[in-house]
C-alpha cells in the first residue's frame, strides 16, 4: 500500500481479529497506551467497524471501494480509514457510528478510563482520573456516560429473581445532612430506595422510589419477582398482603430478633451497606445521579454471575450494531 507523510505511513490493521488480546493475558491497563492495540481489541468486541466501504462521490457516483486501516500520526486515534483509489483517497475516522463518535478524548484515554472506572470502583474519582490521565471534570462527565449506558441496558433486559431461590427485600434511606452545614446539599438529598436480592447467586435489583406505600412497592415486587417465589422480609406493612399475590412470604420481626426460625434478611441489610459504602467513596451523589449508581452496582453483581469481567460486559453493551 503506498505511504504519504501527511495521510499515513501504510501501516494497516488486519480486519480478521479472531482473537481477544485481553484473552491472551494481557493487562488491559498497560495495553491502553499502544493504540494500535487498543483499536484492535475494540474491533474484537464489536466496539468499533472492522471494514468500511468508501461512500465518497467519484464520478457521479459512490466510490464503493473496500477502505483500509492504516496509520495517521496526526490524527487522534492514530489510524483512519482510507479509500486506497488513487483518484480518491477519502478518509473515515475509525469510530464512525460507534459509542465513542461524538467524544473528544483518544481511543486509548477512553478505553484507559473505562477500565480504571470499572476495575476501581470504590476508590475516589480524582484518584480513577489520575490512573486514567484524564482531568476529575471528565472522568466525571464519563462516570455518567457508562452509568446512562448500564441503566439502559438494565431496562431494556431487566432482571426477575426468585426462580431458583428465595428473595429478601427490603427498603432502605439514602442521604443524610452535611456536617456542620457545609458542602453540597443536594448531594445528601434523602431518597428511599427499594431492593431485591436473591439468595446463593447475589443477583440484585434497586430501585430509587417516591415512597414505600404498597401502591409503590407491590408493581416492583410483581416485575422484578418470579411468580411463586419466597419471598423475606422484615414486616413493614406494605408487604402484608405479598401471600395474596402468589408468593410464599415469610417474614422476621426485627424488634424480637434478627433471625427467627431460620428467617432473616441480612443478605438484603448487607446489600445497603455495600452500595452505600460506594456512594460515600464518590462524596456523595445527587438525587438525580442515584439510580445510575444502583444500576451500576447490580451490572456488576450480574457480571459476576455470569463470570464474565465486568470490563468486558461493558464492552458487549457498546458493540457497533448497538448504535
Amino acid at each position: 500500500m503506498a505511504s504519504d507523510e501527511n495521510e499515513g505511513d501504510g501501516t494497516s490493521i488486519p480486519a480478521d481479529v479472531s482473537k481477544s488480546v485481553l484473552s491472551r493475558g494481557v493487562d488491559a491497563f498497560a495495553l491502553s497506551f499502544d493504540s494500535h492495540a487498543v483499536i484492535e481489541l475494540l474491533m474484537n468486541f464489536g466496539v468499533l467497524h472492522t471494514e468500511q466501504t468508501c461512500v465518497a462521490m467519484r464520478a457521479g457516483a459512490h466510490c464503493g471501494a473496500k477502505m483500509h486501516l492504516v496509520r495517521f500520526s496526526r490524527c487522534l486515534d492514530g489510524f483512519n480509514w482510507r479509500c486506497p483509489v488513487k483518484e480518491c483517497r477519502a478518509t473515515k475516522t475509525v469510530r464512525i457510528d460507534s459509542y465513542f463518535r461524538n467524544h473528544h478524548n483518544s481511543l486509548s484515554e477512553i478505553f484507559r478510563l473505562l477500565y480504571c472506572y470499572v476495575k476501581y470502583d470504590k476508590i475516589p474519582q480524582k484518584y480513577i482520573a489520575d490512573l486514567a490521565g484524564v482531568s476529575e471534570n471528565t472522568m466525571v462527565d464519563w462516570g455518567i456516560n457508562i452509568r446512562k449506558t448500564i441503566s439502559r441496558y438494565l431496562t431494556e433486559n431487566p432482571l426477575v429473581l426468585g426462580k431458583r431461590f428465595p428473595v429478601q427485600i427490603d427498603e432502605s434511606l439514602f442521604g443524610g445532612k452535611c456536617k456542620f452545614h457545609r458542602g453540597d446539599h443536594a448531594r445528601h438529598e434523602q431518597t428511599w430506595v427499594f431492593g431485591i436480592i436473591e439468595e446463593k447467586t447475589n443477583l440484585c435489583f434497586m430501585c430509587a422510589v417516591d415512597d414505600r406505600k404498597k401502591l409503590t412497592l407491590l408493581p416492583l415486587i410483581q416485575s422484578h419477582i418470579h411468580a411463586d417465589s419466597t419471598v423475606k422480609s422484615d414486616e413493614w406493612p406494605s408487604y402484608r398482603t405479598l401471600d395474596m399475590q402468589g408468593f410464599e412470604h415469610l417474614t422476621v420481626n426485627h424488634s424480637v430478633g434478627f433471625v427467627q426460625e431460620g428467617v432473616h434478611t441480612q443478605l438484603v441489610e448487607s446489600l445497603w451497606a455495600q452500595v452505600k459504602s460506594i456512594i460515600k467513596v464518590k462524596r456523595g451523589t445527587r438525587a438525580e445521579y442515584l439510580q445510575g449508581y444502583l444500576d451500576y452496582y447490580c451490572f456488576i453483581r450480574l457480571a459476576e454471575f455470569l463470570k464474565i469481567p465486568p470490563f468486558e460486559m461493558f464492552l458487549r453493551l457498546i458493540q457497533v450494531e448497538k448504535f
